[in-house]
Protein backbone atom coordinates (compact mmCIF):
# COMPACT_ATOMS: atom_id res chain seq x y z
CA UNK A 1 0.00 0.00 0.00
CA UNK A 2 2.37 2.61 0.98
CA UNK A 3 4.96 1.20 -2.05
CA UNK A 4 1.52 1.78 -4.49
CA UNK A 5 1.02 5.41 -2.83
CA UNK A 6 4.85 6.11 -3.43
CA UNK A 7 4.94 5.35 -6.84
CA UNK A 8 1.74 7.57 -7.02
CA UNK A 9 3.33 10.55 -5.69
CA UNK A 10 6.55 10.39 -7.54
CA UNK A 11 4.02 10.29 -10.84
CA UNK A 12 2.51 13.06 -9.92
CA UNK A 13 5.59 15.02 -9.15
CA UNK A 14 6.83 14.13 -12.44
CA UNK A 15 3.85 15.58 -13.98
CA UNK A 16 4.21 18.62 -12.30
CA UNK A 17 8.22 19.02 -12.78
CA UNK A 18 6.81 18.37 -16.71
CA UNK A 19 4.67 20.79 -17.10
CA UNK A 20 6.25 23.38 -15.18
CA UNK A 21 9.29 22.54 -17.97
CA UNK A 22 7.15 22.82 -20.64
CA UNK A 23 5.85 25.97 -19.27
CA UNK A 24 9.50 27.72 -18.78
CA UNK A 25 10.29 26.41 -22.46
CA UNK A 26 7.10 28.32 -23.71
CA UNK A 27 7.91 31.56 -21.90
CA UNK A 28 12.11 31.84 -22.17
CA UNK A 29 13.22 33.99 -24.28
CA UNK A 30 14.74 32.12 -26.79
CA UNK A 31 11.28 30.56 -26.99
CA UNK A 32 9.68 34.10 -27.62
CA UNK A 33 12.59 34.91 -29.98
CA UNK A 34 11.41 32.22 -32.67
CA UNK A 35 7.63 33.68 -32.38
CA UNK A 36 6.78 36.00 -35.47
CA UNK A 37 8.77 39.00 -36.16
CA UNK A 38 6.49 41.99 -35.59
CA UNK A 39 5.73 45.80 -34.94
CA UNK A 40 2.78 47.33 -33.15
CA UNK A 41 0.87 50.53 -34.50
CA UNK A 42 -1.74 53.27 -33.42
CA UNK A 43 -2.88 54.22 -36.07
CA UNK A 44 -6.46 56.32 -37.13
CA UNK A 45 -9.60 55.82 -39.40
CA UNK A 46 -11.86 57.78 -40.88
CA UNK A 47 -14.80 57.23 -43.27
CA UNK A 48 -17.72 59.13 -44.25
CA UNK A 49 -21.37 57.42 -42.31
CA UNK A 50 -23.54 56.68 -45.52
CA UNK A 51 -27.50 56.96 -44.45
CA UNK A 52 -27.21 55.61 -41.37
CA UNK A 53 -24.62 52.90 -41.78
CA UNK A 54 -22.91 53.13 -38.94
CA UNK A 55 -21.43 49.39 -38.35
CA UNK A 56 -20.38 49.85 -42.35
CA UNK A 57 -18.69 53.04 -41.81
CA UNK A 58 -16.88 51.33 -38.95
CA UNK A 59 -15.60 48.66 -40.92
CA UNK A 60 -14.26 50.91 -43.79
CA UNK A 61 -12.48 53.45 -40.58
CA UNK A 62 -10.94 50.22 -38.92
CA UNK A 63 -9.61 48.92 -43.08
CA UNK A 64 -8.32 52.38 -43.62
CA UNK A 65 -6.70 52.40 -40.16
CA UNK A 66 -4.64 48.68 -40.75
CA UNK A 67 -3.88 49.86 -44.18
CA UNK A 68 -2.01 53.19 -42.29
CA UNK A 69 -0.08 50.63 -39.88
CA UNK A 70 0.91 48.81 -43.37
CA UNK A 71 1.93 51.37 -44.99
CA UNK A 72 4.02 52.72 -41.65
CA UNK A 73 5.65 49.57 -41.40
CA UNK A 74 7.01 49.71 -45.31
CA UNK A 75 8.47 52.56 -44.62
CA UNK A 76 10.19 51.65 -41.79
CA UNK A 77 11.49 49.19 -44.02
CA UNK A 78 12.77 50.63 -47.42
CA UNK A 79 14.69 53.74 -47.99
CA UNK A 80 12.82 56.97 -49.06
CA UNK A 81 14.05 56.89 -52.77
CA UNK A 82 12.93 53.27 -53.18
CA UNK A 83 9.66 53.37 -51.84
CA UNK A 84 8.77 56.63 -54.35
CA UNK A 85 9.97 54.34 -57.16
CA UNK A 86 7.71 51.83 -56.13
CA UNK A 87 4.54 53.03 -55.87
CA UNK A 88 2.32 51.25 -58.31
CA UNK A 89 3.94 47.97 -56.86
CA UNK A 90 3.31 49.07 -52.94
CA UNK A 91 -0.68 49.73 -53.82
CA UNK A 92 -0.85 46.49 -56.02
CA UNK A 93 0.94 44.22 -54.32
CA UNK A 94 0.97 45.64 -50.30
CA UNK A 95 -1.78 47.72 -50.30
CA UNK A 96 -4.30 45.35 -51.74
CA UNK A 97 -3.21 42.97 -49.33
CA UNK A 98 -3.47 44.40 -46.00
CA UNK A 99 -5.28 41.84 -44.30
CA UNK A 100 -2.32 39.66 -44.83
CA UNK A 101 -0.05 41.13 -43.01
CA UNK A 102 -1.74 41.98 -39.95
CA UNK A 103 -1.55 39.70 -36.95
CA UNK A 104 -3.59 41.03 -34.87
CA UNK A 105 -6.04 44.11 -34.18
CA UNK A 106 -8.54 45.99 -31.92
CA UNK A 107 -9.76 48.93 -31.72
CA UNK A 108 -9.10 51.05 -28.79
CA UNK A 109 -11.77 53.61 -29.14
CA UNK A 110 -14.60 54.42 -32.02
CA UNK A 111 -17.27 57.90 -32.46
CA UNK A 112 -19.54 59.60 -34.78
CA UNK A 113 -17.64 62.89 -35.78
CA UNK A 114 -19.36 65.56 -38.30
CA UNK A 115 -20.88 62.62 -40.13
CA UNK A 116 -18.13 60.27 -40.70
CA UNK A 117 -16.68 57.54 -38.47
CA UNK A 118 -13.36 57.94 -36.72
CA UNK A 119 -11.63 55.13 -35.17
CA UNK A 120 -8.24 54.33 -33.03
CA UNK A 121 -6.70 50.91 -33.99
CA UNK A 122 -3.58 49.22 -32.18
CA UNK A 123 -2.52 46.34 -34.72
CA UNK A 124 0.45 43.87 -34.93
CA UNK A 125 1.98 43.77 -38.37
CA UNK A 126 4.07 40.65 -39.52
CA UNK A 127 7.40 42.37 -40.66
CA UNK A 128 8.65 38.89 -41.85
CA UNK A 129 6.12 38.74 -44.20
CA UNK A 130 6.51 42.21 -45.67
CA UNK A 131 9.86 41.84 -45.87
CA UNK A 132 9.23 38.31 -47.95
CA UNK A 133 7.52 40.37 -50.43
CA UNK A 134 9.52 42.89 -51.07
CA UNK A 135 12.73 41.15 -51.19
CA UNK A 136 10.79 39.28 -54.08
CA UNK A 137 10.70 42.56 -55.46
CA UNK A 138 13.95 43.92 -54.59
CA UNK A 139 13.02 46.66 -53.01
CA UNK A 140 14.97 45.78 -49.80
CA UNK A 141 18.24 43.46 -49.40
CA UNK A 142 19.26 44.73 -53.03
CA UNK A 143 23.02 45.96 -53.31
CA UNK A 144 23.49 49.05 -51.80
CA UNK A 145 19.89 50.28 -50.46
CA UNK A 146 21.61 51.56 -47.49
CA UNK A 147 25.55 52.00 -46.67
CA UNK A 148 27.61 49.92 -44.48
CA UNK A 149 29.00 51.64 -41.82
CA UNK A 150 31.75 51.26 -39.52
CA UNK A 151 31.80 53.32 -36.05
CA UNK A 152 34.34 54.89 -34.47
CA UNK A 153 33.06 56.46 -31.67
CA UNK A 154 35.22 58.40 -28.13
CA UNK A 155 33.06 58.89 -25.22
CA UNK A 156 34.47 60.92 -21.87
CA UNK A 157 32.16 61.84 -19.09
CA UNK A 158 32.56 64.79 -16.46
CA UNK A 159 34.51 61.78 -14.54
CA UNK A 160 37.09 61.16 -16.35
CA UNK A 161 40.08 62.67 -17.60
CA UNK A 162 40.79 61.22 -21.29
CA UNK A 163 38.13 59.80 -23.58
CA UNK A 164 37.91 55.89 -24.12
CA UNK A 165 38.04 54.65 -27.57
CA UNK A 166 39.22 51.08 -29.10
CA UNK A 167 41.41 52.14 -31.81
CA UNK A 168 44.58 54.45 -32.13
CA UNK A 169 47.12 54.02 -29.87
CA UNK A 170 47.03 53.19 -25.89
CA UNK A 171 43.34 52.78 -26.24
CA UNK A 172 41.24 52.40 -23.15
CA UNK A 173 38.80 49.70 -21.55
CA UNK A 174 35.73 50.95 -24.20
CA UNK A 175 32.04 50.55 -23.82
CA UNK A 176 30.15 53.20 -25.35
CA UNK A 177 26.65 54.08 -24.36
CA UNK A 178 26.08 56.31 -27.21
CA UNK A 179 27.43 53.70 -29.85
CA UNK A 180 24.75 50.87 -28.81
CA UNK A 181 21.93 53.81 -28.82
CA UNK A 182 23.27 54.80 -32.49
CA UNK A 183 23.72 50.93 -33.77
CA UNK A 184 20.52 49.68 -31.72
CA UNK A 185 18.49 52.75 -33.68
CA UNK A 186 19.91 52.61 -36.94
CA UNK A 187 19.40 48.63 -37.14
CA UNK A 188 15.81 49.13 -37.33
CA UNK A 189 16.10 50.96 -40.29
CA UNK A 190 17.65 48.46 -41.94
CA UNK A 191 21.48 49.99 -41.65
CA UNK A 192 24.55 47.43 -41.50
CA UNK A 193 27.47 48.05 -39.23
CA UNK A 194 30.68 45.97 -40.28
CA UNK A 195 31.40 45.12 -36.88
CA UNK A 196 29.29 42.99 -34.46
CA UNK A 197 28.71 45.32 -31.08
CA UNK A 198 32.08 45.03 -28.92
CA UNK A 199 33.91 43.49 -32.12
CA UNK A 200 36.89 46.24 -31.67
CA UNK A 201 39.72 44.43 -34.43
CA UNK A 202 43.23 45.37 -34.15
CA UNK A 203 43.76 48.76 -36.78
CA UNK A 204 47.94 47.22 -37.27
CA UNK A 205 46.28 44.02 -38.41
CA UNK A 206 44.97 45.69 -41.51
CA UNK A 207 48.41 48.00 -41.69
CA UNK A 208 46.32 51.14 -40.56
CA UNK A 209 48.12 53.15 -38.06
CA UNK A 210 46.12 56.60 -36.55
CA UNK A 211 48.15 59.47 -35.54
CA UNK A 212 45.36 60.75 -33.37
CA UNK A 213 42.21 59.03 -32.64
CA UNK A 214 40.24 61.27 -34.81
CA UNK A 215 42.54 60.76 -37.66
CA UNK A 216 40.56 60.98 -40.60
CA UNK A 217 42.67 59.35 -43.41
CA UNK A 218 43.28 56.08 -40.78
CA UNK A 219 39.54 55.73 -40.12
CA UNK A 220 38.85 56.15 -43.98
CA UNK A 221 41.72 53.34 -44.83
CA UNK A 222 40.32 51.25 -41.73
CA UNK A 223 36.91 51.63 -43.44
CA UNK A 224 38.11 50.48 -46.81
CA UNK A 225 39.63 47.42 -45.15
CA UNK A 226 36.73 46.40 -43.23
CA UNK A 227 34.66 46.82 -46.56
CA UNK A 228 32.21 49.83 -45.33
CA UNK A 229 30.91 52.17 -47.24
CA UNK A 230 31.05 55.12 -44.86
CA UNK A 231 33.28 55.88 -41.76
CA UNK A 232 31.41 57.72 -38.56
CA UNK A 233 34.07 59.50 -35.91
CA UNK A 234 31.94 60.62 -33.45
CA UNK A 235 33.07 62.33 -29.97
CA UNK A 236 30.93 62.04 -27.32
CA UNK A 237 30.78 63.87 -23.96
CA UNK A 238 28.86 64.77 -20.72
CA UNK A 239 29.65 67.87 -18.51
CA UNK A 240 28.16 68.56 -15.28
CA UNK A 241 26.37 72.26 -16.01
CA UNK A 242 26.79 75.66 -13.37
CA UNK A 243 23.23 75.23 -13.05
CA UNK A 244 21.52 73.82 -9.77
CA UNK A 245 18.68 73.81 -7.96
CA UNK A 246 19.19 72.10 -4.27
CA UNK A 247 20.43 68.60 -4.70
CA UNK A 248 19.55 68.76 -8.37
CA UNK A 249 22.69 68.97 -10.57
CA UNK A 250 22.56 69.69 -14.24
CA UNK A 251 24.18 67.65 -16.93
CA UNK A 252 25.40 68.65 -20.54
CA UNK A 253 25.37 66.01 -23.05
CA UNK A 254 27.61 66.40 -26.20
CA UNK A 255 27.59 64.27 -29.62
CA UNK A 256 29.76 65.53 -32.11
CA UNK A 257 29.45 63.64 -35.61
CA UNK A 258 31.56 63.56 -38.75
CA UNK A 259 30.73 61.05 -41.45
CA UNK A 260 33.05 60.09 -44.26
CA UNK A 261 32.63 58.39 -47.99
CA UNK A 262 34.68 55.45 -47.94
CA UNK A 263 35.11 55.77 -51.96
CA UNK A 264 35.85 59.26 -52.44
CA UNK A 265 37.61 59.86 -49.21
CA UNK A 266 35.84 63.03 -49.03
CA UNK A 267 33.46 64.43 -45.90
CA UNK A 268 30.10 63.58 -46.47
CA UNK A 269 28.20 66.02 -43.64
CA UNK A 270 29.16 66.93 -40.23
CA UNK A 271 26.61 68.26 -37.36
CA UNK A 272 26.87 68.63 -33.55
CA UNK A 273 23.29 68.08 -30.54
CA UNK A 274 22.81 69.14 -27.49
CA UNK A 275 20.73 67.94 -24.93
CA UNK A 276 20.56 68.37 -20.66
CA UNK A 277 19.45 66.10 -18.08
CA UNK A 278 19.29 66.69 -14.36
CA UNK A 279 19.94 64.47 -11.47
CA UNK A 280 21.28 64.16 -7.79
CA UNK A 281 23.98 61.88 -8.28
CA UNK A 282 26.80 62.52 -11.02
CA UNK A 283 27.01 58.88 -12.33
CA UNK A 284 23.12 58.77 -13.24
CA UNK A 285 23.49 62.25 -14.48
CA UNK A 286 26.14 62.15 -17.01
CA UNK A 287 24.49 58.64 -18.20
CA UNK A 288 21.12 60.84 -18.76
CA UNK A 289 22.86 63.62 -20.87
CA UNK A 290 24.66 61.09 -23.18
CA UNK A 291 21.06 58.44 -23.82
CA UNK A 292 19.62 61.58 -24.59
CA UNK A 293 22.15 63.42 -27.05
CA UNK A 294 22.74 59.85 -28.64
CA UNK A 295 18.72 59.37 -28.96
CA UNK A 296 18.54 63.01 -30.98
CA UNK A 297 21.87 62.34 -32.84
CA UNK A 298 20.70 58.95 -33.89
CA UNK A 299 17.49 60.08 -35.37
CA UNK A 300 19.67 63.22 -37.38
CA UNK A 301 22.13 60.90 -38.70
CA UNK A 302 19.11 58.27 -39.73
CA UNK A 303 17.69 61.53 -42.22
CA UNK A 304 21.19 62.67 -43.47
CA UNK A 305 22.67 59.16 -44.00
CA UNK A 306 19.34 58.72 -46.19
CA UNK A 307 19.79 62.01 -48.10
CA UNK A 308 23.58 61.69 -48.76
CA UNK A 309 23.42 57.67 -49.63
CA UNK A 310 20.39 58.78 -52.05
CA UNK A 311 22.49 61.10 -53.82
CA UNK A 312 25.33 59.05 -54.17
CA UNK A 313 23.66 55.95 -55.26
CA UNK A 314 21.22 58.15 -57.53
CA UNK A 315 23.95 59.97 -59.71
CA UNK A 316 22.96 60.63 -63.59
CA UNK A 317 24.03 57.93 -65.36
CA UNK A 318 23.67 57.54 -69.28
CA UNK A 319 23.23 54.04 -70.83
CA UNK A 320 22.01 51.96 -73.78
CA UNK A 321 18.24 50.45 -73.70
CA UNK A 322 17.34 47.50 -76.45
CA UNK A 323 13.96 46.48 -76.64
CA UNK A 324 12.65 43.55 -78.86
CA UNK A 325 9.39 41.78 -78.76
CA UNK A 326 6.21 40.73 -80.50
CA UNK A 327 3.82 43.38 -80.87
CA UNK A 328 6.06 45.88 -80.57
CA UNK A 329 5.03 49.36 -81.64
CA UNK A 330 2.48 49.25 -79.41
CA UNK A 331 3.82 48.19 -76.36
CA UNK A 332 6.76 50.34 -77.10
CA UNK A 333 4.39 53.18 -76.82
CA UNK A 334 2.65 51.87 -74.24
CA UNK A 335 6.32 51.50 -72.41
CA UNK A 336 7.58 54.55 -73.36
CA UNK A 337 4.47 56.38 -71.56
CA UNK A 338 5.15 54.62 -68.32
CA UNK A 339 8.59 56.19 -68.56
CA UNK A 340 6.77 59.51 -68.26
CA UNK A 341 5.93 58.46 -64.81
CA UNK A 342 9.51 57.92 -63.60
CA UNK A 343 10.88 60.87 -62.50
CA UNK A 344 14.57 59.48 -62.16
CA UNK A 345 14.74 58.94 -66.18
CA UNK A 346 16.03 63.00 -66.78
CA UNK A 347 15.93 62.14 -70.75
CA UNK A 348 15.35 59.52 -73.41
CA UNK A 349 16.37 59.45 -77.30
CA UNK A 350 15.85 56.78 -79.85
CA UNK A 351 18.85 55.65 -81.51
CA UNK A 352 17.37 52.97 -83.45
CA UNK A 353 13.56 52.13 -84.39
CA UNK A 354 12.62 49.33 -86.24
CA UNK A 355 8.82 47.18 -86.91
CA UNK A 356 10.40 44.40 -84.05
CA UNK A 357 13.32 45.94 -82.20
CA UNK A 358 14.40 49.44 -80.69
CA UNK A 359 17.34 50.80 -78.77
CA UNK A 360 17.31 54.26 -77.15
CA UNK A 361 19.58 56.15 -74.81
CA UNK A 362 18.45 56.78 -71.25
CA UNK A 363 19.89 59.11 -69.02
CA UNK A 364 18.61 57.75 -65.40
CA UNK A 365 19.33 59.38 -61.77
CA UNK A 366 21.18 56.22 -60.76
CA UNK A 367 22.73 52.66 -61.96
CA UNK A 368 21.48 50.32 -64.72
CA UNK A 369 20.41 47.73 -61.32
CA UNK A 370 18.60 50.32 -59.80
CA UNK A 371 16.43 51.25 -63.36
CA UNK A 372 15.98 47.69 -64.44
CA UNK A 373 14.95 47.06 -60.32
CA UNK A 374 12.25 49.69 -60.81
CA UNK A 375 11.24 48.93 -64.32
CA UNK A 376 10.06 44.96 -63.00
CA UNK A 377 8.04 46.12 -60.77
CA UNK A 378 5.95 48.15 -63.36
CA UNK A 379 2.50 46.33 -64.64
CA UNK A 380 0.90 46.40 -67.92
CA UNK A 381 -2.58 45.76 -68.91
CA UNK A 382 -2.08 43.03 -72.06
CA UNK A 383 2.00 42.48 -71.92
CA UNK A 384 5.19 41.78 -69.63
CA UNK A 385 8.79 42.45 -69.47
CA UNK A 386 11.57 39.94 -68.99
CA UNK A 387 15.11 41.53 -68.67
CA UNK A 388 17.48 39.74 -70.74
CA UNK A 389 20.94 41.57 -69.64
CA UNK A 390 22.16 44.22 -67.13
CA UNK A 391 25.31 45.50 -67.53
CA UNK A 392 27.10 48.83 -66.25
CA UNK A 393 26.27 50.91 -69.66
CA UNK A 394 23.01 48.27 -70.80
CA UNK A 395 20.08 46.77 -70.26
CA UNK A 396 17.79 44.41 -72.68
CA UNK A 397 14.47 43.49 -72.46
CA UNK A 398 11.91 41.43 -74.32
CA UNK A 399 8.21 42.11 -74.76
CA UNK A 400 6.56 38.75 -73.27
CA UNK A 401 2.85 37.99 -73.23
CA UNK A 402 0.91 38.50 -69.95
CA UNK A 403 -0.43 35.70 -68.33
CA UNK A 404 -4.06 34.91 -68.04
CA UNK A 405 -5.04 36.49 -64.70
CA UNK A 406 -6.73 34.30 -62.45
CA UNK A 407 -9.31 35.95 -60.27
CA UNK A 408 -8.59 36.06 -56.75
CA UNK A 409 -10.86 36.22 -54.04
CA UNK A 410 -10.03 39.34 -52.05
CA UNK A 411 -9.84 39.42 -48.55
CA UNK A 412 -12.15 41.52 -46.15
CA UNK A 413 -11.69 42.61 -42.62
CA UNK A 414 -14.69 40.84 -40.70
CA UNK A 415 -17.05 43.29 -38.72
CA UNK A 416 -15.89 44.73 -35.83
CA UNK A 417 -18.07 44.28 -32.57
CA UNK A 418 -18.34 47.11 -30.00
CA UNK A 419 -16.13 44.64 -27.45
CA UNK A 420 -13.65 42.82 -28.87
CA UNK A 421 -12.17 42.81 -32.43
CA UNK A 422 -11.28 39.58 -34.44
CA UNK A 423 -8.26 39.65 -36.04
CA UNK A 424 -8.25 38.88 -39.89
CA UNK A 425 -6.00 36.20 -39.78
CA UNK A 426 -6.12 34.37 -36.95
CA UNK A 427 -9.33 35.51 -36.05
CA UNK A 428 -8.67 36.21 -32.46
CA UNK A 429 -9.20 39.05 -30.07
CA UNK A 430 -6.09 40.53 -28.53
CA UNK A 431 -8.46 41.11 -25.30
CA UNK A 432 -8.50 37.28 -25.11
Amino acid sequence: MVRTLNKFRTRQMALIMGSIFLAAIWYCPAALAQKESQKEFVTLGLKEISGQDIPGAKQQAVSQALEKAVEHAVASLIPGQAMAASLEFIHDHILADTDKFIITYKVLGGTSYGGNYLVSVESQVSLNLLEERLTKARLINTEHSTPSLLFLIAEQTSQEILPRYWWGRNPEPYHSAAESILLNTLAEKRFRSVLEPDQHPDPANYKVEFTTIYDEQAAINLGEALDADMVIIGRVKSSESINRMGDQRAFDGMVEINAYDVKSGTLAFQFGVKEAATSTMEDEGNSQAIDKAAQTASQNLIERLNQFWSKTQRKENGFELALEGEDFLNRFIALKRRFKDMSDIENMVPKEIGSSSAVMEIIYKGSTTQFADTLMLKTFDDFGLEILAVTPDKVSIRFIEQDPIVPETSGTFPETPESSEPSPVTGQSLDE
